[in-house]
């Protein structure tokens, strides 16, 4: 047996017939992985260490990250060694030793794997054999047959068939086959390494940084996971989930820091509860790229102890800086914690509320809009929830404000010109290029939380937003589960284009797109027409011309 228990005290086994367990592991994923890393061959301790790490991490609420294991993907080494089965003991070991590498694929003369040899081979097969190796051919040791895998295996599939074939190994060919050419191959180690390149292994070691230059080297080994999550198109929600919890954890942390740098400096924190806000794109979880601050300090302060408003102004500065440290960009519109006008307490957030939503200015609407989509990140997080009321009960109290919100909704029509072309931009350093911000998706994200707050649904997120508008309004559900589609599309777009031109994705080529790309783009907009059309005519925002 791999694994042996002594039980404490009296238990109650169950027998499971092998034919009924191959049946459920076949059937259900999450079985098979963990059954797996009870088996694999020396990565059992390791997988199991892992395990419990990911067990904690779901019961710290994290489960919109866990299942990552079923679709995160290993990338095969591609400078492949070979020898034929014919070549020497001895010359092979000389060329792993050469090479630098633990494992040997031996292939015939068309480059089809035959066999494997391994460190573990030599030191059972060969040392403990007592070869001849200067005359006995690799084929007399090496193992065989290979087991063969394709292309880009998941994570969980790799540990199944380690745990099942007990090998630490695995040749990569054309088409899975062992009638087909090695194109390389994935070991042991590098399953390993996956297991600690994920979510929840990222997170972790956030949350164990302990200091700033740490922290940036965790946070862009995320921007690389992040490339191969949009490359292999998972689904935008998780990979939107994921980047929210990274960051999350990376202000947790860096909140952690400020606290501890100002403590050194004799200032303790306020005996008063608080809160870090996130705003914007941040605060309604889609920000996948490192652009922006957008961000802000809530606390109560019932004395209005100037010192206390000091003690936060300070800690929001050594906040945002370890941010912009960490690869964020500051907001040139000065929106930050950073900034006395937005780290103050729930008083003054409370009478801005009042001023944006009792004596509504459009121009001055525009620029708080940002603030609607705020989400605590960090602290007494019921502040928030008060404040959330607060804003509830002053639009219940003036409806009329619905129709100035929905009106800042539609400065942005559709972007196609009369001849359905593309508005691009006409001067400026982003001349031709699209802005798919400010065109295509705050259309979408401002007109849904126009109508969250009409509903006062309590979701953050656009994508969630538009999935209850769905449920509230089935007449017009179709709509808004295209809304959700389109909106997706266009989170994604942003990211890869941003990702491959090192920049926030905000202004795209169009010559960049194919022609699927841009007429799926025209399809969107039509939808965005659609949305308006209703936004313009529910809130009658023609009589506020």
């Amino acid at each position: 047996y791999a694994t042996s228990c002594k039980a404490k005290e009296d238990v109650l086994l169950y027998l499971c017939p092998f034919s009924v367990m191959d049946d459920l592991l076949v059937k259900h994923q999450q079985l098979a992985l963990f059954v797996a890393t009870h088996f694999a061959e020396k990565l059992s301790r390791r997988a199991e260490k892992l395990k419990a790490f990911t067990t904690d991490f779901n019961s710290d609420g994290l489960k919109q990250v866990s299942g990552w294991e079923d679709f995160q993907v290993i990338n095969s080494k591609k400078n492949i060694i070979t020898c034929l089965p014919e070549t020497t003991i001895k010359d092979a070991a000389m060329l792993m030793n050469q090479h630098q590498i633990g494992s040997l694929v031996v292939t015939d003369k068309t480059q089809q794997p035959v066999g494997i040899i391994t460190d573990a081979d030599f030191r059972r097969k060969v040392v403990g054999k007592n070869r001849d190796v200067n005359k006995d051919s690799i084929d007399s040791c090496m193992s065989s047959p290979v087991i063969t895998i394709s292309e880009n295996p998941t994570i969980s599939s790799l540990i199944l068939a380690m745990g099942k074939h007990k090998i630490r190994h695995f040749v990569v060919t054309e088409d899975g086959s062992s009638g087909s050419q090695v194109t390389g191959i994935i070991s042991e180690r590098d399953i390993v390494v996956a297991l600690g390149n994920n979510p929840l292994a990222l997170i972790k070691e956030i949350q164990q940084a302990t200091d700033v230059a740490t922290l940036k080297i965790v946070r862009d080994k995320v921007e690389q996971l992040l490339k191969n999550y949009l490359k292999q198109e998972i689904s935008i929600g998780f990979v939107a989930n994921f980047i929210t919890e990274v960051n999350d954890a990376l202000i947790a942390q860096a909140m952690g820091l400020a606290q501890s740098a100002l403590k050194e400096k004799g200032l303790t924190v306020p005996n008063v509860g608080f809160c870090w806000l996130s705003l914007g794109s941040e605060g309604r979880k889609e920000q996948l790229l490192r652009t922006d601050l957008d961000n802000a300090l809530l606390f109560l302060n019932p004395d209005e102890d100037e010192a206390v408003v000091s003690y936060f102004l300070e800690l929001g500065k050594i906040v945002v800086d370890i941010l912009v440290s960490c690869g964020f960009q500051e907001c040139p519109g000065e929106i930050m914690a950073s900034n006395p006008k937005w780290c103050v307490s729930l008083k003054q957030w409370k009478n801005y509320f009042n001023e944006w939503i009792l004596e509504p200015d459009p121009k001055a609407l525009m620029h708080a809009n940002i603030f609607f989509d705020f989400r605590a990140v960090y602290g007494n997080k019921e502040i928030t929830a008060d404040l959330k009321s607060h804003i509830f009960s002053l639009i219940k109290m003036d409806k009329a404000f619905l129709n100035f919100f929905a009106g800042n909704a539609l400065q942005n029509p559709p972007p196609l010109s009369l001849f359905r072309n593309f508005v691009v931009e006409k001067k400026g350093e982003h001349l031709n290029e699209f802005d798919i911000k400010a065109r295509a998706m705050m259309p979408i994200s401002d007109g849904a939380r126009v109508l969250a707050y009409s509903y006062e649904i309590e979701e953050e997120s656009t994508m969630e937003r538009l999935a209850a508008l769905a449920i509230l309004e089935e007449n017009q559900a179709e709509l808004f589960e295209e809304l959700k589609m389109a909106y997706g599309i266009l989170v994604r777009l942003r990211g890869s284009d941003g990702l491959k031109n090192n920049d926030s994705g905000r202004y795209i080529d169009m010559g960049g797109l194919n022609k699927l790309e841009r007429q799926n783009l025209k399809n969107i907009f039509k939808i965005i027409g659609e949305f308006q059309t209703l936004i313009r005519v529910r809130f009658q925002t023609d009589l506020l011309r």
